[in-house]
């Protein structure tokens, strides 16, 4: 079928955009049309398409909180612990940080790629440190970190 034919038919299967399987509240909405509209005039096809999954994923995955996530203040040890690790890289020069390589999702310019700083013996204590937010965040849920 055509692109408005298979639209057509979704709807006619009961289907509906956005999604109302669950309770959004009025800011959520707001702010997920003005992120639509942002979106669609992405004028790179890729780009677009990239940012479209993860708009709709946002609209399909159970939220948390109003805005699907919230900014918190983590414990300082956790901070301190990243932040000695971005500085050893650093010290180390920009450049001899290990390239995450070309991903799409990221932008960068030209030349300049994204970098991944190892976090070693680190990323398990740090993982174990913000495990209790993320538990908090889903409900008292008890997680297994992978």
């Amino acid at each position: 079928p055509s692109e408005e034919e298979r639209c057509e038919l979704w709807y006619q299967n009961g289907n509906v955009w956005p999604p109302n399987w669950q309770e959004e509240s009025d800011a959520f909405k707001a702010n997920m049309i003005i992120r639509e509209e942002e979106i669609m005039a992405i004028p790179s096809g890729d780009e677009r398409w990239e940012n479209w999954l993860q708009y709709t994923q946002s609209r399909l995955v159970p939220k948390f909180t109003e805005k699907g996530f919230d900014v918190i203040t983590t414990p300082k040890h956790v901070n301190d612990r990243l932040q000695k690790a971005v500085n050893k890289a650093m010290a180390k020069g920009f450049d001899n940080i290990r390239s995450e390589g070309r991903i799409d999702v990221i932008w960068n310019p030209p030349g300049l790629d994204p970098k991944f700083i190892d976090l070693g013996a680190d990323t398990w204590q740090i993982i174990e440190d913000l495990k209790v937010y993320h538990e908090q965040w889903v409900g008292g849920m008890e997680l297994t970190p992978t």
